[in-house]
């Protein structure tokens, strides 16, 4: 099983563009940054996003190094206008739910980023020069198949 969710690659070549790991909880997003970077190292995937409900943090790969030290971290930027996700109010039922939310959200932002092409700051900068690339002309699907 993967350890993220989602997973944004060029459609002919498979090549890892983007990973997502998702988290309904900020409790303990330290661990999920490390598992998040661990993940791009091993399979050489240059941008990494771990999103929550409320937050996202954009991770990029240097390549400086074989290691964690090579990836730099962008953010925290405010996602709950972004996602609008609302719980269901069952912890599996809503974690799987959100990682609909999150995939729908990654398949729709090159129209979306289009229409919002007027908006500036950091958040929309870092959407538009790491994200928006990867799942323009990518495959966005998820890691691994989403049971109910």
């Amino acid at each position: 099983m993967a350890d993220f969710d989602i997973l944004v690659s060029d459609p002919e070549s498979l090549e890892a563009r983007l990973i997502v790991e998702t988290k309904l909880s900020e409790s303990d997003l330290t661990e999920a940054a490390r598992q998040l970077k661990r993940a791009m190292l091993r399979i050489s995937c240059p941008v990494g996003l771990l999103v929550t409900p409320q937050t996202m943090l954009l991770f990029l790969d240097s390549y400086a190094s074989q290691s964690e030290d090579s990836i730099k971290t962008i953010g925290p930027f405010d996602a709950r206008d972004l996602l609008r996700f609302e719980r269901m109010g069952i912890a599996v039922q809503d974690a799987k739910h959100f990682e609909e939310v999150v995939q729908n959200w990654l398949e729709s932002l090159p129209l979306a980023a289009s229409s919002k092409s007027h908006l500036n700051g950091q958040r929309w900068d870092a959407i538009r020069s790491y994200v928006l690339p990867a799942v323009e002309t990518g495959s966005v699907r998820a890691a691994a198949p989403r049971s109910r």
